[in-house]
Protein backbone atom coordinates (compact mmCIF):
# COMPACT_ATOMS: atom_id res chain seq x y z
CA UNK A 1 0.00 0.00 0.00
CA UNK A 2 1.09 3.58 -0.64
CA UNK A 3 1.63 5.24 2.75
CA UNK A 4 -0.74 8.10 3.47
CA UNK A 5 1.86 10.78 4.03
CA UNK A 6 -0.81 13.33 4.84
CA UNK A 7 -1.75 11.26 7.87
CA UNK A 8 1.76 10.26 8.85
CA UNK A 9 3.29 13.72 8.35
CA UNK A 10 0.78 15.97 10.07
CA UNK A 11 2.96 19.01 9.33
CA UNK A 12 1.74 18.81 5.76
CA UNK A 13 -1.76 20.11 6.51
CA UNK A 14 -1.24 23.48 4.81
CA UNK A 15 0.08 21.87 1.64
CA UNK A 16 -2.75 19.33 1.64
CA UNK A 17 -5.24 22.19 1.75
CA UNK A 18 -3.54 23.97 -1.16
CA UNK A 19 -3.67 20.78 -3.24
CA UNK A 20 -7.26 19.83 -2.30
CA UNK A 21 -6.06 16.68 -0.56
CA UNK A 22 -8.21 15.14 2.17
CA UNK A 23 -6.77 13.04 4.98
CA UNK A 24 -8.36 9.90 3.56
CA UNK A 25 -6.98 10.41 0.04
CA UNK A 26 -4.44 7.60 0.22
CA UNK A 27 -6.17 5.20 2.62
CA UNK A 28 -5.99 1.58 1.37
CA UNK A 29 -4.44 2.84 -1.86
CA UNK A 30 -2.34 0.67 -4.17
CA UNK A 31 -2.87 2.62 -7.39
CA UNK A 32 -3.12 6.41 -7.17
CA UNK A 33 -4.01 8.42 -10.29
CA UNK A 34 -3.47 12.16 -9.85
CA UNK A 35 -5.25 14.53 -12.24
CA UNK A 36 -5.54 18.29 -12.56
CA UNK A 37 -5.07 21.00 -15.11
CA UNK A 38 -1.74 22.54 -16.00
CA UNK A 39 -0.31 24.45 -13.02
CA UNK A 40 -2.48 22.49 -10.58
CA UNK A 41 0.56 21.21 -8.65
CA UNK A 42 1.04 17.68 -10.04
CA UNK A 43 4.81 17.98 -10.48
CA UNK A 44 5.14 19.50 -7.01
CA UNK A 45 3.13 16.63 -5.54
CA UNK A 46 5.23 14.08 -7.45
CA UNK A 47 8.41 15.42 -5.85
CA UNK A 48 6.74 15.66 -2.44
CA UNK A 49 5.40 12.12 -2.59
CA UNK A 50 8.74 10.73 -3.72
CA UNK A 51 10.62 12.45 -0.89
CA UNK A 52 8.19 11.65 1.90
CA UNK A 53 7.48 8.07 0.87
CA UNK A 54 11.23 7.48 1.17
CA UNK A 55 11.26 9.19 4.56
CA UNK A 56 8.22 7.22 5.73
CA UNK A 57 9.89 3.87 5.10
CA UNK A 58 13.24 5.07 6.40
CA UNK A 59 11.59 6.00 9.70
CA UNK A 60 10.02 2.55 9.87
CA UNK A 61 13.39 0.98 8.99
CA UNK A 62 11.91 -0.73 5.96
CA UNK A 63 13.85 -0.96 2.71
CA UNK A 64 11.37 0.46 0.21
CA UNK A 65 12.55 2.82 -2.50
CA UNK A 66 10.85 5.12 -4.98
CA UNK A 67 11.37 4.80 -8.73
CA UNK A 68 10.36 8.08 -10.37
CA UNK A 69 9.79 8.40 -14.13
CA UNK A 70 9.37 12.00 -15.21
CA UNK A 71 9.61 14.08 -18.37
CA UNK A 72 12.93 15.62 -17.39
CA UNK A 73 14.40 12.15 -16.85
CA UNK A 74 13.08 10.81 -20.16
CA UNK A 75 14.50 13.68 -22.22
CA UNK A 76 17.67 14.50 -20.29
CA UNK A 77 20.92 14.07 -22.22
CA UNK A 78 22.60 12.68 -19.11
CA UNK A 79 24.49 9.66 -20.43
CA UNK A 80 22.92 7.31 -17.89
CA UNK A 81 19.42 8.36 -18.86
CA UNK A 82 20.24 8.02 -22.55
CA UNK A 83 21.23 4.38 -22.02
CA UNK A 84 18.05 3.67 -20.03
CA UNK A 85 15.48 5.64 -22.04
CA UNK A 86 17.12 6.44 -25.37
CA UNK A 87 17.65 9.87 -26.91
CA UNK A 88 15.32 12.09 -28.94
CA UNK A 89 18.29 12.64 -31.28
CA UNK A 90 17.54 9.29 -32.87
CA UNK A 91 14.33 7.95 -31.30
CA UNK A 92 10.72 9.13 -31.37
CA UNK A 93 9.46 10.85 -28.21
CA UNK A 94 6.62 8.34 -27.94
CA UNK A 95 9.04 5.41 -28.15
CA UNK A 96 11.13 6.87 -25.32
CA UNK A 97 7.96 7.26 -23.25
CA UNK A 98 6.87 3.66 -23.90
CA UNK A 99 10.35 2.26 -23.24
CA UNK A 100 10.67 4.11 -19.94
CA UNK A 101 7.32 2.90 -18.58
CA UNK A 102 7.46 -0.65 -19.95
CA UNK A 103 11.11 -1.07 -19.00
CA UNK A 104 10.71 -0.03 -15.37
CA UNK A 105 7.68 -2.29 -14.86
CA UNK A 106 9.55 -5.19 -16.45
CA UNK A 107 12.61 -4.64 -14.28
CA UNK A 108 10.52 -4.40 -11.12
CA UNK A 109 8.87 -7.69 -12.04
CA UNK A 110 11.97 -9.58 -13.20
CA UNK A 111 14.78 -8.14 -11.10
CA UNK A 112 14.28 -8.89 -7.43
CA UNK A 113 17.61 -7.21 -6.77
CA UNK A 114 15.86 -3.86 -7.06
CA UNK A 115 14.09 -4.62 -3.81
CA UNK A 116 10.66 -3.22 -2.91
CA UNK A 117 9.58 0.00 -4.59
CA UNK A 118 6.80 2.49 -5.15
CA UNK A 119 6.73 3.64 -8.79
CA UNK A 120 5.84 7.26 -9.54
CA UNK A 121 5.13 8.01 -13.22
CA UNK A 122 4.63 11.56 -14.44
CA UNK A 123 2.46 11.84 -17.58
CA UNK A 124 3.04 8.46 -19.28
CA UNK A 125 1.02 9.74 -22.26
CA UNK A 126 3.64 12.27 -23.42
CA UNK A 127 4.23 12.01 -27.17
CA UNK A 128 1.71 9.20 -27.62
CA UNK A 129 -1.21 8.99 -30.04
CA UNK A 130 -4.61 8.00 -28.66
CA UNK A 131 -4.04 4.47 -29.97
CA UNK A 132 -0.65 4.13 -28.29
CA UNK A 133 -1.94 5.70 -25.07
CA UNK A 134 -4.66 3.07 -25.00
CA UNK A 135 -2.18 0.25 -25.62
CA UNK A 136 0.26 1.46 -22.94
CA UNK A 137 -2.54 2.00 -20.43
CA UNK A 138 -3.75 -1.57 -20.98
CA UNK A 139 -0.18 -2.86 -20.59
CA UNK A 140 0.31 -1.00 -17.30
CA UNK A 141 -3.02 -2.24 -15.98
CA UNK A 142 -2.24 -5.87 -16.92
CA UNK A 143 1.18 -5.67 -15.28
CA UNK A 144 -0.08 -4.36 -11.97
CA UNK A 145 -3.06 -6.72 -11.90
CA UNK A 146 -0.47 -9.51 -11.62
CA UNK A 147 1.08 -7.60 -8.74
CA UNK A 148 4.68 -8.66 -7.95
CA UNK A 149 5.63 -8.83 -4.28
CA UNK A 150 8.28 -6.14 -4.68
CA UNK A 151 5.88 -3.56 -6.15
CA UNK A 152 4.41 -1.74 -3.16
CA UNK A 153 2.31 0.77 -5.11
CA UNK A 154 2.12 2.94 -8.19
CA UNK A 155 1.34 6.65 -8.60
CA UNK A 156 0.45 8.05 -12.04
CA UNK A 157 0.13 11.77 -12.80
CA UNK A 158 -1.83 12.08 -16.02
CA UNK A 159 -4.12 14.02 -18.34
CA UNK A 160 -5.10 10.83 -20.17
CA UNK A 161 -8.61 9.41 -20.13
CA UNK A 162 -7.19 6.10 -21.36
CA UNK A 163 -4.99 5.66 -18.29
CA UNK A 164 -7.81 6.72 -16.02
CA UNK A 165 -10.25 4.19 -17.51
CA UNK A 166 -7.80 1.30 -17.37
CA UNK A 167 -6.29 1.91 -13.93
CA UNK A 168 -9.76 2.42 -12.47
CA UNK A 169 -10.24 -1.33 -13.02
CA UNK A 170 -7.44 -2.26 -10.61
CA UNK A 171 -8.09 -3.19 -6.98
CA UNK A 172 -6.99 -0.48 -4.56
CA UNK A 173 -7.47 2.35 -7.10
CA UNK A 174 -7.86 5.96 -5.95
CA UNK A 175 -8.29 9.18 -7.93
CA UNK A 176 -6.93 12.46 -6.62
CA UNK A 177 -8.16 15.59 -8.43
CA UNK A 178 -5.95 18.56 -7.57
CA UNK A 179 -8.49 20.94 -9.10
CA UNK A 180 -11.03 19.73 -6.53
CA UNK A 181 -13.81 19.61 -9.14
CA UNK A 182 -14.52 15.93 -9.76
CA UNK A 183 -15.54 13.28 -7.24
CA UNK A 184 -15.72 10.22 -9.50
CA UNK A 185 -13.82 8.80 -12.44
CA UNK A 186 -16.88 9.13 -14.67
CA UNK A 187 -17.20 12.80 -13.72
CA UNK A 188 -13.59 13.43 -14.73
CA UNK A 189 -13.58 11.31 -17.90
CA UNK A 190 -16.83 12.85 -19.18
CA UNK A 191 -16.10 16.41 -18.08
CA UNK A 192 -16.79 19.33 -20.38
CA UNK A 193 -13.52 20.70 -21.72
CA UNK A 194 -13.34 24.47 -21.35
CA UNK A 195 -10.36 26.21 -23.05
CA UNK A 196 -7.99 28.01 -20.71
CA UNK A 197 -6.59 31.48 -21.28
CA UNK A 198 -3.10 30.80 -22.64
CA UNK A 199 -2.06 34.38 -21.92
CA UNK A 200 -2.54 33.90 -18.18
CA UNK A 201 -1.33 30.29 -17.86
CA UNK A 202 2.22 31.27 -16.92
CA UNK A 203 0.95 33.65 -14.24
CA UNK A 204 -1.37 30.93 -12.89
CA UNK A 205 1.57 28.54 -12.69
CA UNK A 206 3.75 31.12 -10.94
CA UNK A 207 1.02 31.99 -8.45
CA UNK A 208 0.51 28.31 -7.60
CA UNK A 209 4.26 27.80 -7.20
CA UNK A 210 4.49 30.74 -4.81
CA UNK A 211 1.56 29.48 -2.73
CA UNK A 212 3.00 25.98 -2.46
CA UNK A 213 6.46 27.29 -1.62
CA UNK A 214 4.97 29.49 1.10
CA UNK A 215 2.92 26.55 2.41
CA UNK A 216 6.03 24.36 2.51
CA UNK A 217 7.91 26.95 4.55
CA UNK A 218 4.92 27.46 6.85
CA UNK A 219 4.64 23.73 7.53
Amino acid sequence: MIPNIFREFTIKRVIAKELNIKKSSLDNCRVLVVVGGNASGKSFLRRLLSAFIRQYYKDKKEEVGVVSISQEMRTSQNIGNVFVYGSEDWEATGLITCNSVVGVLRNIRENGGWGKNVIVIDEPEIGLSDETQSALAIHVREQIENWPDNLVGIVVMTHSRYFMRELNKVEGFKMLDLDGKYKTVDDWVNRKVVPVDLNTLEEVALTRFRKLTKALKKD
